[in-house]
């Protein structure tokens, strides 16, 4: 039996975190279904009995990391949603949330380790409570220039985030034909000519 070199004594939550990196790392690289938590345990230079003592389970690792990401999303656009007056605004910084790589990037450019996540009840569920979430920011914050009801807000605000899923989607599969910065720059061009258009009808009316 091969015995693991732990290391130091850590605070719990350093502890926590040492897992939860070392899971990021071979979720990304072996796939969420291949990783075993003795991987994980070994990985981070910890026992199996320190993973359990964190987590209950794989699937409980996965959660956590999924939190992280999507919490900083959520997070960043609570605190800019002041500023966030068109579709574009919400485009731009949602493309500057998923490109999000300090901590994470491996997982947030790994499309492979999405569609895994996606096919546990749990983790689909918490992402889309995540996502209405933001659509209700969205409905309440943007200009009523841009759609007059809030059922046409709502609609928009899918399409923005999709479009940000669809870009990001795109640049991981082939980078040579993301150009953000462009195509941010054409989307806000057309919201405005469709803003400029609703004020004319609202003029002659």
């Amino acid at each position: 039996m091969v015995k693991i070199k732990q290391s130091p004594k850590l605070p719990a939550e350093e502890r926590k975190m040492q897992l939860l990196m070392s899971a990021q790392k071979l979720f990304a690289k072996k796939g969420f279904k291949a990783t075993t938590t003795n991987e994980i345990a070994a990985d981070a230079k910890l026992t199996k009995g320190a993973l359990y003592f964190h987590f209950k389970n794989k699937q409980d690792i996965l959660f956590e990391l999924v939190k992280h990401v999507t919490d900083h999303v959520s997070r960043v656009i609570d605190e800019r949603a002041g500023k966030l007056k068109s579709p574009n605004d919400y485009l731009k910084l949602f493309l500057e949330c998923e490109s999000y790589g300090c901590e994470h990037g491996e997982l947030t450019n790994n499309l492979n380790f999405w569609v895994e996540t996606m096919s546990i009840p749990r983790i689909k569920k918490y992402l889309n409570i995540k996502f209405y979430e933001l659509i209700e920011i969205f409905v309440e914050t943007i200009d009523p220039k841009y759609a007059r009801s809030k059922n046409e807000r709502r609609n928009l605000a899918i399409l923005t985030f999709s479009l940000a899923d669809g870009l990001v989607i795109r640049q991981i599969m082939d980078k040579s034909v993301v150009d953000l910065k462009s195509q941010c720059r054409l989307y806000g061009a057309l919201l405005e000519g469709k803003a400029g258009e609703t004020k004319k009808k609202t003029r002659k009316k």
